[in-house]
C-alpha cells in the first residue's frame, strides 16, 4: 500500500523528462512536465506537489521566479531535485535550495537511488501535511475554567478545524480533550487558537506535552493516509 504523490519536472530535455517521469512512475509519483517556471507556477499554486525537478542547464534568469514561488506556503516544503552539467551549475543548484543533485551525462543508477530517497522524503511530507475530514467530538476547555463542546471538520499533525457554538479569541490557549477511532484512552493535550471566523468555524494549532500523546494521533492519522489514497 503506497501513497501517491506528485512532482513537477521543469525542463525542455525531452531525455530528463523521459528518465525522471518512467522512475518516478514505478514509485507511484504522478508527474507533469512543464518547459519554464512561468507554466510552473500554475501547477504549484493548483495544487500540493511534493516533488520539484528543476533543470538549472536551462533556469538562467529564472531563478528569481523560484525564489518567489518557494514562498508558497502550500509548497515551500517540497523536496528539490536539482539537474545540472559543470559545477558552477551544480553550485547554483546547491545554493538555490536542492536536497538532491542529478550530474549529467544521466546515469541510470545514480537517477534511480537519488529518486528513491527523494521519494522517501516526498510522501514523509504528505503525510505530515495530510488533513483528514472528519467529525468527531472534541471538548475544549478554556482557561477560566468552562468547556466547550465542538465538533472537528478536519485533523491533521498540526491542528484541527473545528466547529464551536461559541466564538473563540485568536491566540488563546486551551486544553482540549478528543478521541480518535480505534483508541479507547482520549487524546488530552494544549492547543492555541490560530483562526476564528465569527461564524462558528476556528481552527487550533495542538501543542501537546505529551509525546506518547502525539505518536497515538500521528500513527492513526498515516493510517488514514494510506487508506485515503489507496480508495482515491
Amino acid at each position: 500500500m503506497s501513497i501517491e504523490v506528485k512532482a513537477v519536472l521543469v525542463t525542455r530535455d525531452s531525455e530528463l523528462i523521459d528518465v525522471f517521469s518512467e522512475r518516478f512512475r514505478s514509485l507511484g509519483v504522478e508527474t507533469e512536465s512543464v518547459e519554464d517556471l512561468i507554466s510552473a507556477a500554475n501547477s504549484w499554486l493548483r495544487s500540493r506537489v511534493e516533488g520539484i525537478v528543476l533543470d538549472f542547464d536551462d533556469l538562467g534568469e529564472q531563478l528569481p521566479i523560484f525564489a518567489e514561488l518557494r514562498n508558497n506556503r502550500s509548497n515551500q516544503d517540497a523536496v528539490v531535485i536539482g539537474v545540472a552539467t559543470g559545477r558552477t551549475n551544480q553550485e547554483v543548484a546547491s545554493i538555490s535550495g536542492a536536497r538532491f543533485l542529478v550530474a549529467r551525462p544521466f546515469v541510470f543508477e545514480e537517477v534511480k537511488r537519488t529518486l528513491e530517497a527523494a521519494h522517501r522524503l516526498m510522501v514523509s511530507g504528505r503525510r505530515a501535511h495530510f488533513r483528514l475530514t472528519i467529525s468527531l467530538r472534541v471538548y475544549l476547555r478554556i482557561d477560566s475554567g468552562i468547556t466547550i463542546e465542538c465538533t472537528t471538520i478536519n485533523v491533521s499533525r498540526s491542528g484541527m478545524a473545528i466547529v464551536s457554538p461559541h466564538p473563540l479569541n485568536i491566540g488563546e490557549s486551551l486544553s482540549l480533550s478528543f478521541q480518535i477511532p480505534g483508541c479507547l484512552v482520549a487524546l488530552k493535550g494544549r492547543a492555541t487558537v490560530v483562526w476564528d471566523d465569527k461564524h462558528g468555524k476556528a481552527g487550533l494549532r495542538f501543542e501537546f506535552v505529551n509525546e506518547h500523546i502525539a505518536e497515538h494521533l500521528h500513527a492513526w492519522l498515516d493510517d488514514q493516509c494510506l487508506m485515503w489514497h489507496k480508495v482515491g
